[in-house]
């Protein structure tokens, strides 16, 4: 069914902070939000830009960015610019103004806010009034007149029980000034209960006055009659609330009036003798200040609004601003810093303790609330409560402040922070540290780093990164939602591509609203659809059962695996259904009845007709598309940087900075001999420089090491021989007689890694008929080193020596890892099954177990290569990516290449000539076009010398 949306609906601020509350949940100036609250983030038919710098998939991550701090403070060497101001002291009352076109005239306006031909404007939070001297009122005469101008916020949106916003109005008092009583006369109030005086200000409920514009001058006179005999003191009072700022309509000056008669008391304006002008506002006084914080971040200091009791004041507004900042010229920028407080609220809103953040963009001038800062028409604007412990804005008020700033980029900006207090006070007041403003830009590393040995040179190759991209919006709904729709099957929305080649589909969103800010219930289904004759026609993709579906907010939905493209100058159709099961009439998919473009489409019974048709009266419905596209913002590639270390998590040193971006490989000739080497790439950006690449690793023999092996590198299945038992394999290296050789490392393949170390055996082969004999070395090697694949083991503490053949083995034990076993070959493999029993050769296969060895007398041909090619990728499955690992028995090209199960080559990772050896190399999940693949089963392909090797491989994200 046609739900119907009521003429206003409660913004619902997505979750995420234990600590915040914001005013637009509880303030009756912001309870009701028009329904065009989101007009401005979409136009019709077009495309817009998201503040989502990273996409949670696809071909951008975090490596493709990088943070830099551009400003920091840290309050440990003074204020450093900052300034201090008390909110509640007026910058301004109610003076004498000589008018260019008026002459003089009393005024409560503030002509340093004048732009252009406008005199001035007014300040938030203000109540000035201009009180008279003392006047007494003769029978004779009884009647108040004066002249009065007024252009003041419009009250119209105002909420039950106000009917106005900012005000003025004529008061008297017949006391001296103790008592007030609000006088009324000609021309009538237009507000019966204003917001300022009766909520901002706390006078309470039905205080009249004049808002909006008077359009000139008026001529206004108020019957004394009532008071003649008695001695009175006229106040003219002007009040301002918080929101929203002069500055959206400049013209609105406040109050003037001139030309005041009562009886004998006449003034014309041009003299102050006998008046007084003042604020209502209680004076809370100043207190924030630097201190020494036992827990400060910084670490020492930090900027508090804290009085010499620990405490904080009443009735304060104390504003902490920063100094004029430059804000960078491109990428994303960040705004933020830590804060700890505490401080009471016993009282209801608006008499409750309160702190905000904001940001001036004209370097003072306006100032906009961080929850709002571009200045959009919503108002969120403090804060009820601080964390008790040091927290960062953005993380403990995710919901309310996300601190981008990225619109303002290349402006010179200031910020503040405010503590507004009542008269309850009971905590400590707030601390600030640590305010940093962050560049994040999009920088992407250089991608497919691998390493290949020649004659102890490790050549490294890469590929150059994947460009910064941006994510945008394609709708053509204007977000001005006027109802909600259930009824039919399924609801579709046309995505036109914007550009002239074709573009991946990365991300599908709707918008699901229900009554009474409730939860949403249902599951639905996401869809997208080809283009058949301007209608939804095959169906490309479908995902069932979408959860976690905020109210009234965009829930986007990510298909990047999908590998959905929207064809050159085509659409396709994204939608959505199951979107109301048994819920009829609470929720349903919102839509608007004004965007100009009518792109949206709805299922009834199999059949596809206009959304207008079906539900007339609306337009569009709440469903988008979001694509990827090319950041022209971001910085420009102009060289690598080459890093080398022995830890592949210490530190890494540089060994080359190339200033050609077309190359793409480089050559260490000095790796580090017999040990495992690891390399990463970096990418310069002027200035600026990339995460790293993935780490390339590489063991580098030497001329004095070698490798012996009996596997094919297939490891085929794993392999225990069961708790308390050994497994061994037997190892004949080739060195001259009598010459003694060191085995320096082992070489395993876990095919599963458990729970337990492993416990590395070498043996003698001097027992009966050659089997294990006297023990050379035993130790344990933990189970956190072990990675699935091959790992290389150093034999501690010393490398035992031997002129003869010699096993490796492994003491197996409950919770130890399985060990790789190659099927296609055995009689190199060994097991016992008792510390006194007999060993048996394992029939299965070889173990996957391998002795790395050093020759004092060096001898080139001592490794021994399998005697075919062999090819084997770990691990597998895989999420990131996987090492390909093949060697090759002669020269030769060989051709390796990366196939889909529709048997389609997907990309080529390798066809070139290379020498006899084992090499590696790196595969990420992407195709030719580097664009990440779906799960699923694929193959590596292998030709070399006339042969080929297919190996299955199964990608999982």
């Amino acid at each position: 069914m046609k739900g119907t949306l009521s003429i206003t609906i409660l913004l619902v601020l997505l979750s995420g902070s234990l600590y915040a509350s914001a005013k637009s949940l509880t303030s009756p100036k912001n309870q009701s939000i028009n329904s065009g609250i989101n007009s401005n983030m979409m136009s019709s038919g077009t495309v817009h830009k998201l503040y989502q710098p990273y996409p949670s998939s696809g071909n951008n991550n975090k490596l493709n960015r990088d943070e830099i701090i551009t400003y920091q403070e840290i309050f440990e060497n003074g204020n450093d610019g900052w300034s201090f101001a008390d909110g509640t002291i007026p910058p301004n009352l109610f003076h004498n103004y000589n008018s260019p076109t008026d002459g003089w005239v009393w005024w409560m306006g503030d002509p340093a806010l004048a732009t252009g031909s406008n005199i001035g404007r007014y300040h938030e939070k203000q109540y000035l009034v201009l009180d008279t001297p003392a006047i007494q009122v003769s029978s004779s005469n009884a009647l108040l007149t004066f002249t009065l101008n007024y252009n003041v916020e419009s009250p119209v949106g105002a909420t039950t029980p106000y009917d106005g916003w900012d005000a003025c109005n004529i008061r008297i008092s017949t006391d001296g000034g103790s008592i007030w009583s609000i006088l009324v006369g000609t021309p009538a109030y237009n507000v019966l209960s204003a917001y300022s005086f009766g909520y901002e200000h706390r006078e309470g409920t039905n205080i009249p006055g004049w808002g909006g514009t008077s359009n000139g001058w008026l001529n206004a006179s108020f019957d004394l009659g009532a008071y003649v005999g008695q001695d009175v003191i006229i106040r003219f009072a002007f009040a301002s609330d918080d929101f929203p700022e002069t500055s959206d309509v400049s013209s609105m000056f406040g109050m003037m009036v001139d030309d005041i008669h009562l009886g004998s008391f006449t003034n014309d304006s041009s003299s102050s003798i006998g008046f007084t002008a003042s604020s209502l506002v209680p004076v809370g006084g100043q207190l924030w200040h630097i201190a020494e914080v036992a827990d400060a971040p910084s670490p020492t200091h930090a900027m508090i609004c804290q009085n010499d009791a620990g405490s904080y004041n009443p009735s304060m507004l104390n504003y902490l601003v920063s100094p004029s900042i430059q804000l960078p010229e491109f990428g994303d920028i960040k705004a933020d810093f830590q804060i700890k407080g505490s401080f009471s609220n016993f009282g209801t809103i608006p008499d409750i303790n309160n702190w905000s953040w904001e940001i001036s963009p004209d370097n003072g001038t306006n100032w906009y609330s961080m929850m709002n800062p571009y200045h959009d028409p919503v108002n969120i604007d403090w804060i009820t409560d601080a964390p008790s412990t040091w927290r960062s804005v953005t993380e403990a008020y995710i919901s309310y402040f996300d601190g981008l700033i990225s619109d303002y980029s290349g402006l010179m900006v200031k910020f503040r922070i405010f503590f507004e207090t009542n008269t309850n006070v009971h905590g400590t007041g707030i601390m600030i540290d640590n305010f940093t403003i962050t560049n994040i830009l999009r920088i992407p590393p250089p991608v497919n780093l691998s390493a290949t040995l020649s004659n102890s040179n490790v050549h490294l190759n890469w590929m150059a990164p994947n460009p910064a991209i941006l994510l945008h919006f394609l709708t053509s709904t204007n977000e001005n939602w006027s109802d909600y729709v259930s009824s039919a099957d399924a609801y579709a929305m046309k995505i036109d591509n914007p550009g002239s080649t074709p573009t991946q589909l990365h991300g599908i969103n709707f918008m699901l609203y229900r009554q009474n800010s409730m939860p949403i219930v249902c599951t639905p289904s996401i869809h997208v659809w080809a283009n058949e004759a301007g209608f939804p026609g095959t169906e490309l993709i479908v995902i069932h059962g979408i959860t976690e579906i905020d109210n009234y907010a965009w829930k986007n939905v990510d298909v990047t695996n999908s590998n959905i493209m929207i064809p050159s100058d085509g659409s396709i159709f994204v939608g959505i259904s199951d979107i109301n099961p048994g819920d009829v009439n609470a929720q349903g998919l919102l839509c608007d009845a004004t965007s100009p473009i009518s792109n949206s489409f709805v299922n009834i019974g199999g059949e596809w007709g206009s959304l207008g048709i079906i539900y007339s009266g609306l337009v569009n419905c709440g469903l988008s598309a979001t694509i990827y596209d090319a950041d022209p913002t971001a910085p420009v590639l102009t060289g690598y940087k080459v890093f080398h270390s022995l830890d592949p998590v210490g530190t890494f040193t540089e060994i080359a900075d190339i200033i050609d971006t077309t190359t793409h490989t480089y050559t260490d000739q000095f790796p580090a001999v017999g040990i495992m080497n690891y390399y990463k790439v970096t990418g310069v950006y002027g200035i600026n420089q990339s995460y790293p690449s993935s780490i390339a690793s590489i063991f580098v023999f030497g001329a004095d090491y070698s490798e012996i092996l009996y596997d094919d590198n297939e490891a085929d299945q794993g392999y225990n021989a069961g708790s308390t038992h050994s497994m061994v394999v037997k190892f004949d290296p080739d060195i001259p007689y009598g010459v003694s050789c060191e085995i320096a490392y082992a070489k395993v393949f876990v095919n599963t890694v458990g729970i337990g170390s492993l416990i590395i055996r070498v043996y003698n082969a001097n027992g009966i008929n050659s089997t294990p004999g006297a023990e050379l070395l035993l130790f344990s090697y933990p189970h956190t080193s072990l990675v699935q694949g091959w790992n290389i083991i150093p034999m501690l503490l010393y490398a035992p020596e031997t002129t003869g053949s010699f096993y490796i083995g492994i003491l197996d034990y409950a919770g130890s890892s399985a060990v790789g076993l190659d099927t296609d070959s055995h009689n190199r493999s060994w097991k016992n099954l008792s510390s006194t029993g007999p060993w048996q050769q394992i029939t299965e296969g070889n173990l996957m177990i391998r002795a790395i060895i050093r020759s004092p007398v060096g001898n080139d041909d001592l490794v021994e290569i399998a005697p075919e090619a062999s090819l084997y990728n770990y691990p597998n499955p895989f999420n990131l990516e996987t090492t390909i690992k093949y060697n090759q028995h002669n020269t030769g090209t060989v051709k390796i290449a990366i196939y889909n199960i529709k048997g389609q080559m997907i990309k080529e990772l390798k066809n070139g000539y290379e020498n006899t050896g084992v090499y590696s190399l790196t595969w990420d999940g992407t195709d030719s076009q580097n664009n990440a693949g779906p799960s699923g089963i694929y193959f590596i392909r292998m030709v070399f010398d006339g042969k080929t090797m297919t190996r299955k491989i199964m990608l999982v994200k």
